[in-house]
C-alpha cells in the first residue's frame, strides 16, 4: 500500500476493515442432531438463539486453534491476545488486529447460515503484517471498507473523473440519483465504490489480506496520480 512507493499512513491502516461472508446449511453444523433438531424455516429470536448454540462448539474449537496459531505467528505473550465467544460471535483480540467470526441465519433462506469474518483495528509498523495475516486468514475476505473522517460529495467525485483527460485510465459509473459511484482502475479486480461516507473495494470471490491491501494501494496510487482534487483528497483523509 503506497503513496508513490511509501507505506500507507498508520492512521489510515487502523481504519481499514476487511469483511467476507460464507454460507452453509444449518443441518451441516457439527452441533446439529438429525432427529432431535429441526432446521429453521424463519428468522426469530428463538431460531437465532438455536443457531448460537449450534455454532458455539465450532467457534470454540476454531478460536482455540486460531489463538495458538496467532501466538506462534506473532510471538505474542499472554497480554497480547485473547479469545472469547458470545452467542454466535467469536472474537480474537490481538495487539495488531481483531478478528470477529459471526454466524447468522440467512434471511432469504433460514435453512442456511451466513458466516461473516471481519478483520479490523489493524495497527503496528511491522512490514510483515500482511503476510502474517495471510498465514492466519487465507481467502476469507471480499470487501475492504475505508470509512471517511469527513463526508465527501459523490457528485464532486463523479465530475472530477469525468473531467479527466480522455486518455485517463479511470472510468466512473453511477445511478441517476448519484447516491454512490463506482470507479474502476485498470489492473485492479475490485470495484471502488464511494457513497460519500466510505470507500469500499468489492472483489469477486474471497481473498487473503495481502491481495486486498495490494489492490487498495493500487487504487490509492491511481487516485493520487489522477490530478482530480476530490479523488486525491479521498485517499489522503
Amino acid at each position: 500500500m503506497n503513496e508513490g512507493e511509501g507505506p500507507l499512513p498508520e492512521g489510515q491502516l487502523a481504519r481499514l476493515v476487511l469483511e467476507g461472508v460464507q454460507s452453509g446449511e444449518v443441518r451441516r453444523l457439527p452441533g446439529f442432531r438429525k432427529g432431535l433438531h429441526t432446521v429453521p424455516d424463519r428468522v426469530t429470536p428463538t431460531t437465532e438463539a438455536f443457531l448460537g448454540k449450534l455454532c458455539a462448539p465450532e467457534l470454540e474449537g476454531e478460536g482455540e486453534a486460531l489463538f495458538r496459531e496467532a501466538r506462534a505467528t506473532f510471538g505474542y505473550k499472554r497480554r497480547d491476545l485473547s479469545f472469547s465467544v458470545s452467542g454466535p460471535t467469536g472474537m480474537l483480540a490481538a495487539r495488531h488486529f481483531t478478528l470477529e467470526k459471526t454466524y447468522a441465519l440467512d434471511p432469504s433462506d433460514p435453512s442456511l447460515y451466513l458466516l461473516t469474518h471481519r478483520l479490523a483495528q489493524l495497527r503496528g509498523a511491522d512490514p510483515d503484517l500482511p503476510a502474517k495475516l495471510d498465514a492466519l486468514f487465507p481467502a476469507l475476505f471480499s470487501t475492504l471498507l475505508f470509512p471517511l473522517d469527513e463526508a465527501v460529495s459523490v457528485e464532486g467525485l463523479i465530475d472530477g473523473v469525468e473531467a479527466l483527460d480522455e486518455n485517463s485510465p479511470l472510468t466512473v459509473d453511477y445511478p441517476p440519483d448519484c447516491r454512490e459511484c463506482t470507479i474502476r482502475v485498470p489492473g485492479v479486480a475490485a470495484e471502488a465504490i464511494c457513497n460519500g461516507h466510505s470507500l469500499a473495494l468489492r472483489f469477486p470471490g474471497l481473498h487473503g489480506p495481502t491481495e486486498i491491501f495490494t489492490a487498495f494501494g493500487q487504487v490509492r496510487s491511481a487516485f493520487l496520480a489522477s490530478g482530480a482534487g476530490d479523488l486525491s483528497a479521498l485517499v489522503r483523509r
